[in-house]
């Protein structure tokens, strides 16, 4: 077909660009451009076309970026770089032409088993390695950027360097503070901007998309982007032992590694590799003798309490999500930073408190797991009466969750609740979830509506008996 356009720039009528691709069909559109299949006039072979409409300058340059980075990487396992530049004042860039399906469809129809996801996972690190070894950091691994040719795990393509970086770049980015990628996958560094970015940002991601292979869920879900990164961030995802049981011990130990918080404890692509060389054959469940020791199994189950603390932030905006679903929200703006500052430090000092500013417009304060649900509960109010105490025109909740799984934390259980209940708080008022007032006793103020139930501050001294659950109770012995 001729690609037409009606203010007269970009292709030919006759759509043919640099006098070699000739456009057929357009296979995907959005606000910014479209992408088409189209015929290589000189090699007669199918090829993609990305065609940028002319947009805002930073929008240019990301393209161009794009297509210089793929012009320099040349690997099996990478979508193959044909050419790029101008026609007319818009941009574009030509790749082979793949016939096949992404992972993401592919995990939606069926999930790869184990020994095609270990196949996955060893093309893609070979492919991130190499990428590393260029100073390449993709910055969006996800399903839906790796593609199957021929529907073949076999034949895996990373796509979409739309949004990599150079190392040097990456770095300058961390200290503009902006934050690219797509919720779900995001490493956790590349949203708290505690330091540099590098290629083990793309392992964490590479991590989920192999935890999401062997478990047919995403490794993170949340209603709204702000939720879905705190629990990025907060929430230990399960074991691979907990929901696939039949897993080796190394392959989720493995997994785990790559998702740690912590980029200094991941491995790198290469480490991936020789970890993965050394498995052996997987097919009768060898591989176990890999892992960590014998203590990481999860053989116990308990209960675990824990309270958060969530109020929304002064001076941020809701993420703003593009149409790849990716994310690109600020983080906190530089008027706000010195009384955020002075309010993570003393929650800090008083009450071993950990502050999380996200993007979003929400802060999460997280306390010392470990303790009795009554302790966490007085910690949690204490805590949110000092938010209070800083950002008085702020709305501040306080949930608590219960969660029955071995080794993972209970934070994960309630963001989604805390994020629900602040939603429906008035600015300047603490609320607390029906499940922690029967934990504060006569400790604290509260107040009650028909909806909601409020802490209005701690009382000075405490009249009556000891509670249990917030019911009168008499201790006898010692120390009653």
């Amino acid at each position: 077909m001729g690609a037409r356009r009606r203010d007269g720039r970009g292709p030919s009528r006759s759509g043919l660009i640099a006098g070699r691709f000739r456009l057929q069909d357009v296979v995907a559109s959005g606000g910014m451009g479209e992408v088409y299949r189209a015929r290589d006039v000189v090699s007669h072979l199918q090829v993609c076309v990305k065609l940028l409409r002319s947009v805002e300058e930073r929008e240019g340059e990301r393209f161009v970026q794009e297509a210089k980075i793929l012009s320099g990487l040349q690997h099996p396992s990478i979508v193959r770089y044909l050419a790029h530049g101008l026609v007319g004042s818009d941009h574009y860039l030509v790749m082979e032409w793949l016939d096949g399906e992404d992972l993401a469809r592919r995990i939606e129809r069926d999930p790869p088993p184990l020994a095609e996801t270990v196949v996955l996972l060893k093309q893609a690190a070979e492919a991130l390695a190499y990428a590393h070894a260029h100073e390449v950091i993709h910055r969006d691994i996800k399903p839906h950027n790796l593609f199957l040719l021929e529907r073949k795990i076999s034949q895996l393509k990373v796509l979409d360097f739309g949004i990599a970086k150079l190392t040097n770049a990456a770095r300058r980015l961390t200290r503009t503070g902006n934050l690219v990628g797509t919720p779900g996958y995001l490493a956790p560094e590349t949203i708290d901007g505690g330091g540099a970015i590098d290629g083990r940002a793309d392992i964490f991601s590479l991590g989920c998309v192999a935890h999401e292979c062997l478990t047919g869920k995403p490794t993170f879900r949340g209603h709204e982007p702000g939720v879905l990164i705190a629990k990025l961030m907060l929430e230990d995802p399960p074991h691979l032992s907990e929901v696939v049981p039949d897993v080796p011990r190394a392959i989720g130990d493995l997994v785990a590694r790559m998702l740690s918080k912590n980029p200094e404890r991941r491995p790198t692509a290469v480490q991936v590799l020789r970890t993965l060389a050394a498995l052996g054959d997987l097919s009768d469940g060898a591989g176990g003798g890999l892992g960590r020791d014998q203590e990481t199994q999860l053989t116990v189950v308990e209960q675990r309490v824990s309270c958060i603390v969530m109020a929304t932030a002064p001076s941020q905006g809701e993420p703003g999500i593009d149409k790849s679903g990716r994310v690109t929200p600020m983080l906190g703006a530089p008027s706000t930073a010195p009384t955020l500052a002075e309010l993570e430090a003393r929650l800090a000092l008083r009450f071993s408190a950990r502050t999380f500013v996200l993007p979003g417009g929400k802060i999460v304060v997280t306390l010392p797991e470990g303790t009795v649900a009554s302790d966490q509960a007085l910690l949690a109010a204490r805590s949110a009466l000092l938010v209070h105490q800083h950002l008085p025109d702020s709305g501040v909740v306080v949930a608590l969750g219960i969660a029955r799984l071995s080794r993972r934390s209970a934070v994960g259980t309630v963001i989604e609740q805390a994020a629900h209940l602040l939603a429906d708080t008035p600015p300047g008022r603490v609320r607390i979830d029906d499940d922690v007032a029967p934990l504060l006793g006569a400790r604290f103020d509260l107040c009650r509506d028909d909806a909601a139930i409020y802490l209005l501050g701690q009382r000075e001294t405490v009249d009556g008996k000891r509670g249990l659950l917030g019911r009168p109770a008499t201790f006898l012995g010692r120390g009653q």
